[in-house]
């Protein structure tokens, strides 16, 4: 018999508990691998968050308490890794040849002398909550003989001299220097003229007004005015006021036997008879001897002549001399000389000397002053001895003095261009009407000056203030004094291709500060300038740049990307850097990021006066022709081969490159180069003096680097802090996030197999319930009846 397939299935008691095992065992999993899941997960990400901010309390300055500030505000702290600035010098073997003949040059690399670098941030200032931070920054280089070859104080450079090069641009020329150095000569004798010549007049003033001063104060005795006069402590009476030498620096201890010689009129060089009074009725009668003026300025022999003469010591005619410099000479005023010449100021005797000769009386200083080998003619009369010509006092005045000085060479060029254009209307405006006929002879006067110029020129040529310069090494890098600035600009004579500060006071003196963000608000922002040597925008260009960028102190955003391009503002190149990243290397078992300069830091670029590629144009930054570029000419190839003796690039030695540790954002090793190039490329520069001299040539003068890299207990330092938390994170989430998941996975397929079986019984049980059971006997109209 056919058993009826509608018949329910019966579970026995045994394949139920089963069944409620299996259940549990999906949600058990179920839940474990979420549990997993997410305890990984969050566990990873806390550890994440506690990480960063790890890594930013490390890296963050916002204060002098911070964790990092001892080696933010150092670099040569206990351990720290050693920063090394290094130089080569390119030796210009044949210069004479070079310079004479024009043969083409031959260097020799020197060096590298090697000199630790040591930066300390000074006057140091937070402010804005922590959020920025100004700070001047104290650096200075020991030379580190160790490490170097050669000896940077008698190995000596003979090259290029930028200094001078510098000059003859801004003068356009050596032809129109020569003219523009005339004015140098000029100024020579105007300082003479209000100086040492004043001087010389002051005593002359000065004896009348002594004798008349002795005889007022010597009512008691002429001993008695002695005394006071030599060691008198204190005025006797307000009459005695300024004369008294001990009261400049106390007591001289003068005998009376000196006193009275010093005083006796009747020798020429005494205080009141070494010169002729000047008369009432002809104000042009002066004898000049220089013997006191000259003994003021440091004359050996006039002050031995005085010493000798007046039984005085060293000391006592010093004494002597301070007092006629500081008490005396300052009552001069001769009535006469103000009324006739509208006499305002002492110096106004020099301007009328020069420009009408009229305190001598028509003679020249020249004759008067033997000693010192004026180049004829000194005054300005002298210049048509014919016409004789005079300027009046408010002319000399404004020709000698003022912003618009002759005696300074752009203004004599000016002065002689708008001579040359006969702009008579602007030259009477800024010289008190000087006039055509004036102006003129004044040309001439200048003209006469020209040859002066050269024969002293050519001198100071020869003391290495030409266009080639002869210095050793340790002068050509920190300092010297260039012979030609001396003469034409004493303040900026000091030339140096390096900065080497002395101490912290001269760092705030003669430097500026810098502001920086230190990213306590916003990471991304750490170590960005807001201001760089006290400005915010560079104007030297012909469009204005906004300082942006890195200060380059080793410090970047943290949680680099992989490839994030680094924008730094770099003090070399005074300029907005970007570095790019061209792979990885590891240095102390730590992973880096390679950065190198992006290729089109040396393209031309009109906006920044970047006209020649392969290098940067530095001229509107150095006031001279300078242009910045890879060591040995690197990608500059055709401007290498215009010289021999320079050593062939290497990618190795002539390529900058900056290695950080892209978490922390810190630079663990760096070797940053550059080489100094100076272009001669315009032959109005050496047309005069050095004809011959090979133009259109880029001289390399020096290149330098810069390099250090982490230490091994530094790095053990960076790896336990970090890599450990790291290691940490790789380890859980490897584990978590695999091991939860097969078991969520597992969880849901049991889930799923036991929501089907369930779907099965529910099924059966469902159609037990409602499905009729048919008897054997009965008949069913429409159905089968089964027997």
């Amino acid at each position: 018999e056919m058993k009826n397939p509608f018949e329910p299935l019966k579970m026995s008691a045994g394949g139920l508990q089963t069944k409620k095992r299996f259940k549990c065992g999906g949600i058990c999993m179920l839940v474990l691998g979420l549990l997993i899941l997410f305890l990984g997960v969050g566990v990873a990400m806390f550890i994440d968050l506690k990480f960063q901010d790890l890594i930013l309390n490390a890296v963050v300055v916002s204060s002098t308490n911070s964790k990092g500030y001892d080696r933010w505000v150092t670099n040569h702290y206990e351990g720290a890794p050693i920063l090394y600035e290094g130089f080569y010098l390119y030796n210009l073997t044949n210069f004479a040849e070079v310079r004479d003949n024009g043969s083409k040059p031959i260097y020799q690399e020197l060096g590298p002398y090697r000199y630790r670098e040591l930066q300390d941030k000074v006057g140091v200032k937070f402010s804005d909550d922590g959020n920025s931070v100004s700070f001047w920054e104290y650096t200075r280089f020991e030379f580190d003989p160790d490490v170097s070859v050669g000896d940077p104080y008698n190995d000596r450079v003979y090259n290029i001299n930028p200094a001078y090069l510098g000059v003859m641009m801004q003068a356009k020329g050596d032809i129109q220097f020569v003219v523009g150095f005339s004015a140098i000569i000029i100024k020579q004798y105007v300082d003479f003229l209000t100086g040492q010549f004043i001087d010389v007049v002051s005593f002359s003033m000065a004896s009348s007004i002594l004798f008349t001063k002795q005889n007022h104060l010597s009512t008691n005795s002429s001993d008695y005015f002695y005394s006071q006069w030599a060691n008198a402590t204190q005025d006797a009476s307000p009459d005695w006021k300024g004369m008294r030498v001990s009261g400049i620096n106390g007591s001289s201890n003068i005998s009376l036997a000196s006193a009275q010689l010093l005083f006796n009129a009747s020798l020429p060089l005494s205080l009141t008879g070494m010169m002729e009074t000047i008369a009432t009725d002809d104000p042009k009668r002066i004898h000049l001897p220089d013997v006191w003026a000259q003994s003021l300025a440091g004359d050996s022999p006039s002050r031995q002549m005085l010493m000798t003469t007046f039984l005085l010591s060293d000391h006592q005619l010093s004494d002597v001399l301070n007092w006629m410099n500081q008490t005396v000479f300052p009552m001069f005023a001769h009535p006469q000389l103000r009324w006739q010449w509208n006499i305002t100021d002492v110096k106004d005797m020099g301007y009328i000397q020069w420009g009408s000769i009229a305190i001598t009386g028509g003679n020249s200083i020249e004759m008067l002053f033997p000693r010192f080998n004026f180049s004829y003619p000194v005054e300005f009369p002298f210049t048509v001895p014919i016409v004789n010509p005079t300027l009046n006092l408010n002319i000399s005045r404004a020709m000698l003095s003022g912003p618009d000085a002759i005696t300074v060479p752009q203004n004599l060029g000016k002065f002689l261009e708008l001579t040359v254009a006969r702009n008579w209307t602007v030259l009477d405006q800024l010289y008190a009407g000087i006039g055509e006929i004036h102006a003129g002879e004044f040309g001439v006067y200048a003209g006469l000056k020209v040859e002066p110029a050269k024969v002293y020129l050519n001198k100071i040529y020869a003391e290495g203030g030409g266009i080639i310069s002869n210095r050793t090494v340790h002068q050509t890098l920190w300092y010297a004094i260039d012979p030609l600035l001396a003469i034409i600009k004493p303040d900026q004579s000091n030339v140096r291709l390096a900065v080497n500060l002395t101490s912290e006071e001269d760092t705030i003196k003669n430097t500026n500060s810098s502001t920086l963000w230190t990213g306590l608000d916003d990471y991304k922002k750490i170590a960005n300038y807001i201001e760089w040597n006290n400005i915010k925008n560079v104007t030297i260009y012909p469009r204005s740049y906004a300082v942006y960028g890195n200060d380059e102190g080793g410090q970047y955003s943290p949680f680099l990307h992989p490839y994030d391009v680094l924008i730094n503002w770099d003090d070399t190149y005074e300029r907005q850097l970007d570095l790019i990243p061209r792979g990885t290397i590891e240095v102390e078992g730590i992973n880096l990021v390679t950065y190198m300069l992006d290729n089109s830091t040396f393209s031309q670029d009109p906006d920044l006066y970047n006209f020649i590629d392969g290098f940067v144009n530095m001229t509107a930054i150095r006031n001279a022709p300078i242009y910045f570029g890879y060591p040995h000419m690197n990608r500059a190839s055709a401007w290498a081969s215009k010289i021999d003796g320079m050593k062939p690039a290497n990618y190795q030695t002539d390529m900058t490159r900056v290695n950080v540790e892209p978490t922390l954002g810190k630079v663990l090793s760096v070797y940053k180069c550059v080489q100094v190039n100076a272009l001669v490329d315009d032959v109005a520069w050496v047309a005069l003096f050095s004809p011959n001299f090979p133009i259109d040539v880029m001289y390399p003068l020096m290149w330098a680097f810069e390099e250090t890299t982490i230490t091994s207990q530094l790095a053990i330092e960076v790896k336990r802090n970090i890599y450990g938390v790291k290691q940490i994170q790789s380890l859980l989430l490897p584990i978590a996030i695999p091991v939860g998941t097969v078991l969520l996975v597992l969880g849901i397929l049991v889930g799923i197999c036991m929501g089907f079986r369930n779907y099965r019984f529910i099924k059966t049980d469902v159609m037990e319930e409602y499905r009729p059971i048919l008897e054997e006997t009965e008949e069913q109209v429409g159905t089968f009846s089964i027997h």
